[in-house]
């Protein structure tokens, strides 16, 4: 995971962004149904526990194409959108 952040352009300071964007879409289904102090303390003790090195490049395979839609786009900020990297094939 960390020589994919170090090989990024802006490593950390970007990217990191759609890895979070990545993990909260992985459970965000789950996490409605949560209320707030419930989310804390999932997102504190995430079930990763069992993943393997495959999870961790799918997360990030999701994690680029969340860049790839969004990197430079204002409108990725208002909210609303379904769009999701299941449902969104890139270049549509």
């Amino acid at each position: 995971m960390w020589d994919t952040y170090m090989a990024e352009e802006q490593g950390f300071s970007e990217f990191h962004l759609y890895v979070c964007v990545a993990f909260l879409v992985k459970w965000s289904d789950k996490l409605r149904k949560m209320d707030f102090q419930e989310v804390m303390m999932f997102l504190q003790a995430l079930p990763t526990r069992d993943w393997t090195e495959k999870d961790i490049e799918l997360l990030l395979s999701e994690a680029f194409i969340w860049q790839s839609l969004f990197k430079g786009s204002a409108s990725h900020l208002r909210g609303g959108s379904d769009k999701t990297p299941s449902n969104t094939s890139i270049g549509t």
